[in-house]
């Protein structure tokens, strides 16, 4: 004979299961909270703020040319961290500007620096204002802005082509730097300053103790 189960017969079981796990309110909570402390521990772990990254002690490529003052190129401004399409007649001495697939300096009258080692498919990212969830740390091969030296020295450089001693910016974060652990690497460490507003990298920057930890502020 096959006996038949009646609902109440399942549930009860159910029921006996959750109150033999819960017994009382009170552990409950303390369960809750002492899961909620371990989470808040974990999350509150340091974000690192050096990191040693690739390097060459190469010259970089560079070659020159002219050309006419009604090229249409495209120019970087780095008041305000735009590009800007504009005649070559109108891109100022010092200007990086991108023509043709290349990323040019302006060294003088109608006569511009070609280096070549510039991603100009990505150039256009490094340059920016800081954002906690998408500024991340960059690559050797990220173009970022040299700060410490004028235009054609200075300006955009692939990270690998940065002098140690020399301080950058990358999507709005500050970054010192300083020799490696090898003749090939380099120490990039995080300042804690930030841009928040333009125009310019030097001019409006955020001290350490005017923002959260850096670890709350940017995404690795």
């Amino acid at each position: 004979m096959i006996a038949r189960i009646d609902d109440d017969d399942v549930q009860q079981p159910q029921r006996s299961w959750i109150a033999r796990h819960v017994p009382e309110t009170g552990a409950f909570l303390f369960l809750l909270a002492s899961f909620a402390f371990y989470f808040n521990s974990t999350r509150s772990v340091p974000e690192p703020t050096e990191w040693e990254v690739e390097r060459t002690t190469k010259t970089p490529r560079v070659y020159y040319f002219g050309g006419s003052a009604n090229l249409m190129v495209t120019a970087f401004s780095p008041q305000n961290g735009t590009w800007i399409d504009m005649p070559r007649g109108k891109v100022a001495l010092g200007q990086e500007f991108i023509f043709m697939g290349s990323f040019s300096k302006e060294v003088g009258p109608l006569h511009a620096a070609v280096y070549d080692q510039n991603d100009i498919t990505r150039i256009q990212e490094s340059f920016g204002l800081f954002h906690k969830d998408t500024s991340r740390v960059p690559g050797p091969d990220d173009s970022v802005y040299v700060l410490d030296r004028p235009i054609p020295d200075g300006g955009f450089w692939p990270l690998r082509y940065v002098k140690p001693g020399e301080r950058i910016h990358f999507q709005g974060r500050i970054y010192a730097t300083r020799e490696g652990s090898r003749p090939d690497t380099m120490i990039l460490r995080a300042t804690g300053e930030t841009i928040t507003t333009f125009p310019g990298p030097t001019k409006e920057v955020r001290d350490e103790d005017q923002r959260q930890p850096e670890h709350d502020q940017h995404s690795v």
